[in-house]
């Protein structure tokens, strides 16, 4: 077993949170606003996040992500962090 199985899988988990937060925003400006925050592929990507069948730590999603995270103006801990 690799011990560090468990971090990437975290690390998985957490690129779930990121993506799930940023689409409720999205949710809520179309709600409050009513027009979207994400364009339809930023919405598609989230989409891809949150509901792949892996939870392991994805290096390809988590560039998108955190350039996504910094643009939009959230989870600054996720994107602070070094991978």
């Amino acid at each position: 077993m690799d011990p560090n199985d468990g971090m990437e899988a975290q690390s998985g988990y957490e690129q779930r949170g990121v993506a799930a937060y940023m689409r409720q925003l999205d949710d809520n400006a179309k709600k409050t606003r009513g027009q979207p925050l994400l364009d339809k592929g930023d919405r598609q990507f989230l989409n891809q996040v949150i509901h792949g069948e892996s939870d392991k730590f994805n290096p390809d999603e988590d560039v998108r992500l955190r350039s996504m995270a910094t643009h939009y103006g959230v989870a600054s801990d996720y994107v602070n962090r070094s991978i």
